[in-house]
């Protein structure tokens, strides 16, 4: 099944180093790596032509494999570190894929295995924003907090005390000043080729379009969060 014809390329980023959880895109989820479920789930995306895995380490190379994405390649150093941005490591991804396969894809998604919480319907909607609505660019997203929205949040000075980030008169005690703030949470990606292979532009530069996801979703930085996506998991029969 295609898409207006399209062909769309799917990238799992994992590289091995990590700060928060050491070699944290291999660790379990629902009884299955952080990888597998990436690699199932893009599988099921009928849509989808090719799924790949994109690292620098040849186990996580492996099970990617083993889950159904391909290891055509190891991703290079300097798009491997914690200072890599992820823009540059996607396109590079992208392009030589395409050399690889000698096959052009319009559309890529990026699935970040750190969000084991996605689901077909995501990607699906994800890729249909995208294509159907004519967008460069779409990425899922989720409401912030009020708690953790810049009204409520402060800055620290090189003498330790701590300014509020907005300086205002408005009383942000009160949640209906605070206004709707929305973050990344990683589970898919989309993007035209024209977009980032041929124009090289990128999230931070550029308007995004969103696909808002309403229920609860974890990306995992810390084992905080990952016991957190172990219980969700186990409590949504995911």
């Amino acid at each position: 099944m295609t898409l207006n014809n399209l062909k769309i390329l799917a990238i799992i980023p994992a590289r091995a180093g990590s700060k928060g959880i050491h070699r944290k895109n291999m660790k379990l989820v629902g009884g299955k790596s952080l990888i597998a479920k990436a690699a199932i789930v893009a599988n099921q995306v009928g849509i989808i032509d090719k799924v790949i895995i994109s690292t620098d380490d040849k186990k996580m190379g492996e099970e990617g494999v083993k889950y159904g994405a391909e290891f055509p390649f190891y991703r290079p150093k300097k798009y491997s570190t914690d200072k890599s941005s992820s823009m540059d490591m996607w396109r590079n991804t992208w392009i030589k894929a395409e050399r690889f396969y000698k096959q052009k894809y319009e559309v890529s998604v990026l699935l970040e295995p750190t969000s084991p919480l996605r689901n077909v319907e995501d990607i699906i909607k994800t890729i249909n924003l995208l294509v159907k609505g004519k967008e460069n660019i779409v990425m899922t997203v989720s409401k912030t907090p009020a708690q953790y929205t810049a009204e409520k949040s402060f800055i620290a000075e090189k003498n330790g005390d701590l300014v509020s980030l907005i300086n205002s008169n408005i009383d942000y005690s009160l949640r209906q000043n605070i206004k709707t703030y929305y973050h990344k949470n990683g589970i898919c990606y989309a993007i035209s080729r024209k977009y980032l292979i041929q124009e090289k532009r990128f999230i931070k530069k550029e308007k995004v379009k969103p696909l808002l996801i309403e229920r609860q979703v974890v990306n995992i930085d810390n084992l905080q969060d990952l016991c957190l996506a172990n219980w969700l998991i186990d409590i949504n029969n995911l």
